[in-house]
């Protein structure tokens, strides 16, 4: 009786995602699409393995007695969430401005020359930061990625990484953009200038993963799907589910390759024990449901609650420790885990819905969703074009996955620093060094093939 009323619970979330999608969802892979798929992949495919006895939540020495309680617990506290969001995305069609505003946009097509050469001086940047961190680890990935990951012994200069991460954004960005200015124009763009921004998007990528970090590499992957749906060939709903599949099975392999670099023989990974769907739950971040699981079960919800210190660490990280040196760190993660692994220093986030539970309770859920369904809707709001901007089109992603991650987290505060703030200094230099003033297509296009009559592009 309990596993069906957690299957059902299941369902019911699964039924509200899809009413919440069909009320507030334009276009696919727009910024509402992405969210809701994103907590759709946290609430709904990782709880489900759980209800109907696929796997069960890990670590396995901790769920030691029944879960399906707490698996309708927190299925529970997912619709309130959502109820919430759709109230916040409700709001945000009146009084979204503020929040539109901080997201940069182009609304007209830049010089893709200007394009070009920023991507290649980004991707040089992001190379020699690379160069230099196999270098200081040792020469190799392997040693690089334990370098990052086991010794934590690059604190202090992360931010040196979101090079990388801002050139495979851009290099998105360049190529779909080159794929429009041919099909939607029927203007000539040499065919390698799209092959350097694949090669690009290649080495930026390489960058990243010797960092031991592969969610950007895989939201990256996100927006080259989205983009190829827009600017090259629309894509079926099968030929979707079948590229969620290889997209599934390509980050199980990307967290294999890294526990294989990382981990010693007498070290046991993560993933060497399990089923498969442990393995893809772990490898995608699906086992956040189950720390969320954790904290409804031990930890106290009343007198333990952090009452907003998580979010205001998040607030903090705005601040350069240069000019705050003792400004607290967020790692809710982190803190979470030690709970339970005093000695261990890799966190285990709680979705965002759990850093709003253990920060604010049951309250939370609803505050966080509202505002989380606000920021969401204001997003997607301003990036409405992304079938014709492919600029529109790279921030959707940006937005929904990286700032935003199916909600308002304590990370979004940084997350927006290190990752929109940039990007909206180079809309503005595209602005001011290279607009054309020539509006992004104003009708949707069906892609045509290559024809010699195209004409070179006037950029004067």
């Amino acid at each position: 009786m309990e596993r069906a009323a957690a299957v059902l619970s299941v369902l019911a979330v699964f039924g509200a995602i899809m009413i919440l999608g069909r009320l507030f969802v334009r276009r696919r892979f727009d910024v509402m699409f992405l969210s809701l798929l994103l907590f759709g992949f946290w609430f709904v495919f990782r709880p489900i393995q759980l209800a109907i006895g696929l796997d069960g939540p890990t670590p396995d020495y901790i769920f030691t007695t029944g879960h399906l309680d707490l698996v309708i617990m927190a299925e529970g506290a997912a619709l309130a969430w959502l109820a919430s969001f759709a109230l916040g995305a409700y709001a945000a069609n009146a009084v979204g401005a503020p929040v539109m505003a901080l997201f940069p946009t182009l609304r007209a097509e830049p010089n893709p020359s200007l394009v070009l050469i920023g991507l290649v001086a980004l991707t040089l940047l992001s190379t020699a930061v690379t160069l230099w961190l196999l270098a200081a680890s040792g020469g190799t990935l392997a040693e690089s990625i334990r370098f990052v990951k086991a010794e934590k012994a690059v604190t202090g200069f992360y931010f040196l990484r979101q090079f990388a991460v801002l050139g495979v954004l851009l290099a998105t960005f360049a190529f779909f953009y080159f794929s429009y200015l041919t099909r939607a124009r029927g203007l000539y763009a040499p065919r390698w200038w799209s092959v350097l921004a694949l090669l690009c998007f290649a080495a930026c990528a390489f960058g990243i993963y010797a960092w031991g970090q592969r969610y950007s590499i895989a939201m990256a992957t996100v927006a080259l799907a989205a983009g190829f749906h827009y600017f090259v060939r629309r894509l079926r709903w099968a030929e979707l589910i079948g590229l969620g599949a290889i997209f599934l099975f390509a980050f199980l392999g990307l967290r294999l390759l890294r526990d294989a670099l990382v981990f010693h023989e007498s070290v046991i990974s993560p993933l060497d024990t399990g089923n498969i769907w442990r393995k893809i739950a772990v490898s995608m971040h699906g086992s956040q449901f189950d720390a969320l699981l954790l904290a409804f079960r031990d930890y106290d919800l009343e007198a333990g609650l952090r009452w907003g210190e998580d979010f205001f660490a998040g607030l903090a990280a705005l601040i350069p420790r240069q000019l705050w040196p003792d400004r607290p760190t967020y790692n809710t993660g982190a803190w979470f885990r030690q709970i339970y692994e005093p000695e261990t220093l890799n966190g285990w986030p709680l979705t965002p819905l759990g850093d709003w539970l253990v920060n604010f309770g049951y309250a939370g859920l609803a505050i966080g969703g509202a505002l989380s369904g606000y920021f969401i809707r204001s997003a997607q709001l301003v990036y409405d074009d992304l079938w014709r901007n492919p600029w529109s089109m790279m921030m959707s992603v940006v937005a929904a996955l990286f700032v935003l991650p199916g909600g308002l987290t304590v990370a979004s505060p940084q997350s927006f620093l290190s990752t929109v703030l940039p990007l909206a200094i180079i809309a503005l230099a595209l602005r001011i060094f290279g607009q054309t003033r020539r509006p992004w297509g104003v009708e949707q296009y069906d892609p045509v093939p290559d024809s010699p009559s195209r004409r070179a592009p006037d950029f004067a």
